[in-house]
């Protein structure tokens, strides 16, 4: 399997990432990758042709014991637990804002809320997620945080089984495992190569026209995305407090070396 990695600078030279997805992409194409990710599903599928016939013979202990010892029902373990969006950012930093599942760059997610704000014509947002009225840039640039092991499937809801993904990508795995999707764990990136824009975000935060969208009126938008930028913020700095950080972001966590 090639090693699909992404340069998380500012920008990704284009020769090298027409190198990199070309590589992918015949891998993916080739007979191993058929071999791995078909051969799970070919596995499932005998099974369910071992039990119609034993359904067909009238054996429904035999048709029992298959689905319980070859395909067994994984019953959802507990209630959905959120994570809190301080423990989020924690989580971004962790990863240094890249996809743990591709590799790619992602973007904190109230910087793309402040480009709709900025450019809502060109660059819209709905507040429930409406995909029809929303730019795709905020599911598949938008940071958001998974739980590696679905919790459905026995994982824990702690900072261990957390990891940052695209939002496109959180929906798209949901309760499967990663086998199952034939996906696999990237290392995490440098903060010193791509921090997600956070340090563009609090600046921007500071700058006259940042302080300008939060002295808004909140009550003419039309949802609250002034609060949610500023909840944002806050956590940012929670987040950042006590943390490992290049340069150009310790001057916004409030530590001895800002």
């Amino acid at each position: 399997m090639p090693e699909r990695t992404t340069k998380k600078g500012p920008k990704l030279d284009e020769e090298e990432a027409s190198a990199q997805e070309a590589s992918w992409s015949e891998w993916t194409g080739s007979r191993e990758w058929g071999r791995v990710s078909g051969y799970r599903l070919s596995y499932r599928s005998e099974t369910m042709e071992l039990v119609l016939a034993a359904l067909g013979r009238g054996d429904t202990a035999e048709a029992r014991e298959l689905v319980r010892s070859r395909y067994p029902f994984d019953s959802p373990l507990g209630p959905r637990r959120n994570v809190s969006q301080t423990d989020r950012v924690r989580v971004f930093l962790r990863d240094g804002f890249i996809d743990r599942y591709t590799g790619d760059r992602l973007y904190f997610p109230p910087v793309l809320e402040l480009i709709s704000l900025e450019i809502p014509d060109a660059f819209p947002s709905h507040p429930n997620g409406k995909f029809t009225e929303s730019h795709v840039a905020h599911w598949e640039l938008s940071a958001s945080v998974d739980h590696k092991v679905a919790l459905a499937r026995g994982g824990s809801h702690t900072m261990e089984n957390w990891i940052t993904t695209s939002m496109m990508r959180n929906q798209v795995k949901s309760h499967w495992r990663l086998e199952d999707l034939g996906w696999s764990v990237f290392p995490e990136g440098s903060l010193e190569e791509w921090d997600g824009a956070l340090g563009w975000f609090l600046n921007r935060l500071e700058s006259p026209r940042g302080l300008e969208l939060l002295s808004g009126d909140e009550r003419e938008q039309s949802w609250s995305s002034i609060s949610w930028l500023r909840e944002w913020q806050r956590a940012a700095l929670r987040a950042m407090d006590g943390a490992t950080l290049p340069l150009e972001l310790r001057k916004y966590s409030g530590g001895p070396d800002a």
